[in-house]
């Protein structure tokens, strides 16, 4: 799924200021560390995912902790031409997910040239006639993969993807609005434990977009709402998802988000996202905190946009480069600090550093396992400061990791001097062991 160029019109909307926080019930720790939630052991994914031709495919998902594999289960290609149904191809990606025990997200849509009476595809679906055979294709779909008939399991269904941006819908809202009614109604029928996910809007969707879907009833049979907060760095992506997060809080979805893609280039100066290009060299550090920054809010999944290179990346073409790894998964310099995050975030209780005395650009998150493993993330969220602290770990088996390569080395067990300033110095990892909750992680100033 290309990304368009009006990105650069959504750093407009980001005018909101960092803020941080673990939201949820629970005892309060110490005055430093407010209650906190725990994060779905499940939040990982990586976009476009589990049907290359390489045959280590699966093993390099395992070694970097995704859990939720991803792929477009295209209209056109299910059913190329009215009642002419293509399956192998699909049986085979959910049968090869499902026998490595990845959860499988399958997105419904695009429409069809042969529903336009021979016209090209034209990316809406309007009328009853339209809209019944998108339904047809719907329902055959989820029965197929609901578990029950021999073709694998497809844990969750988006209905449609970025129909805000009209490269990949033309029709209009209230068009849009039935047709996501329509589709959850027949997703419910075709498979009761299926979790439907609507929306799947970027950060260019207006407001009359997103809560027009909730107003016109839409979202009744939905379970999450979608939402992909692509923008130039970690702290407006976190802006603007805090800001689509206060806009569906008043219809009970705050709560009940998925961010379905998130991402930066790592190359390019044209291509239409050549505004989010992160250089190579500060990936690492983008990463880290994009994935920190977020799963502190509270998402139920985090996919990353995308699993690898495009096979030919063309040096200027921004649309090549938002791969974790190369097209043949040769890891790019983030893909260690993806793997930190994906095995010391999920399943453990987030809670946010809270009146610390810090310098108020220092962010830090104690997250807690009921395993008695935890792990500590500090970030300056302005590189051009410095600070010195010292952080002070509990417990046993202190280490402090390198976000480049994702090494470990002993921390000090009782205080470790660190200055945090730009770059990759702009966050620090920690991990220990402790089974006394009492044990908590103390961060102060010299």
């Amino acid at each position: 799924m290309d990304k368009p160029a009006c990105f650069r019109a959504a750093l407009l909307l980001c005018v909101l200021s960092l803020g941080v926080s673990c939201s949820g019930d629970g005892p309060e720790l110490n005055p430093y560390f407010e209650a906190g939630f725990t994060v779905p052991p499940d939040l990982m994914g990586v976009i476009h995912t589990g049907y290359s031709d390489l045959s280590n495919e699966y093993d390099v998902l395992d070694e970097y902790g995704v859990g939720w594999v991803h792929r477009d289960f295209s209209w056109g290609s299910i059913e190329p031409s009215n009642n002419n149904w293509s399956w192998d191809e699909f049986d085979s990606y959910v049968k090869q997910a499902n026998d490595h025990k990845k959860k499988v997200f399958g997105m419904l849509l695009y429409d069809v040239g042969w529903i336009h009476e021979g016209h090209d595809e034209s990316r809406h679906v309007s009328g009853e006639t339209e809209l019944a055979h998108y339904i047809d294709y719907v329902s055959k779909t989820v029965t197929r993969y609901n578990g029950e008939n021999g073709h694998g399991r497809v844990a969750a269904w988006s209905i449609w993807n970025e129909p805000n941006l009209d490269m990949f819908w033309t029709g209009t809202r209230e068009e849009f609005y039935d047709l996501t009614r329509a589709a959850a109604a027949a997703i419910r029928k075709a498979d009761p434990q299926a979790i439907i996910v609507g929306g799947a809007f970027n950060t260019t969707a207006t407001d009359e977009w997103i809560t027009g879907i909730f107003e016109s009833g839409a979202m009744e049979n939905v379970d999450y709402i979608a939402y992909h907060p692509y923008m130039p760095s970690p702290e407006t992506a976190l802006n603007i998802y805090n800001r689509f997060k206060d806009l569906v809080r008043p219809y009970g979805f705050a709560g009940r988000i998925w961010i379905t893609e998130i991402g930066y280039p790592t190359a390019g100066t044209a291509g239409g996202t050549e505004a989010l290009v992160i250089p190579d060299d500060e990936f690492p550090e983008a990463l880290v905190k994009s994935l920190v920054y977020l799963a502190a809010e509270g998402p139920k999944t985090l996919f990353w946009y995308h699993l690898r290179d495009h096979e030919d990346p063309q040096p200027d073409n921004s649309e090549d480069w938002f791969g974790l790894f190369e097209y043949d998964l040769t890891p790019k310099r983030g893909a260690p600090a993806y793997k930190l995050c994906a095995f010391n975030l999920p399943g453990k209780t987030c809670r946010a550093l809270r009146n610390s005395g810090l310098p108020d650009y220092i962010k830090a998150w104690f997250f807690q396992g009921g395993d008695g493993k935890h792990t500590l993330v500090i970030c300056n969220s302005r590189p051009s400061r410095t600070a010195n602290l010292t952080v002070r770990l509990p417990g046993r088996n202190q280490k402090k990791y390198d976000i480049v390569s994702g090494q470990a080395s002993p921390a000090s067990e009782s205080n470790d001097a660190v200055v945090i300033s730009g770059g990759t110095e702009s966050v620090l990892f920690y991990t220990w062991e402790t089974t006394n909750p009492a044990d908590l992680p103390v961060i102060s100033t010299p």
